[in-house]
């Protein structure tokens, strides 16, 4: 296989599997363990303002999980995540 053709297939398996054009991040574990715990409201990432926190709901039971927190911004109308697992990003 030439290297032409090794960077055809690589592009054909990027657009398959990979998360090409959605953000994502990763945390390592015991990586937020010193940040404070996120409370009832959060500075926003967008606009830097207060902004209730609200959690998701998981897929099995149905009930409130706090290991996602978002909070929701009017001025940009779209949710950021501002913690993981209580703690705060």
């Amino acid at each position: 296989m030439t290297n032409k053709e090794e960077k055809k297939e690589e592009r054909k398996i990027g657009s398959r599997g990979s998360l090409d054009g959605v953000p994502y991040f990763a945390v390592g574990n015991n990586e937020l363990e010193r940040q404070p715990k996120v409370g009832k409201t959060c500075i926003c990432p967008n606009c830097k303002k207060r902004h209730k926190v609200s959690y998701g709901e998981d897929a099995k039971t149905g009930e409130v999980s706090t290991i996602l927190a978002f909070v929701y911004c009017p001025k940009s109308g779209s949710s950021y995540l501002v913690a993981v697992n209580q703690k705060i990003l």
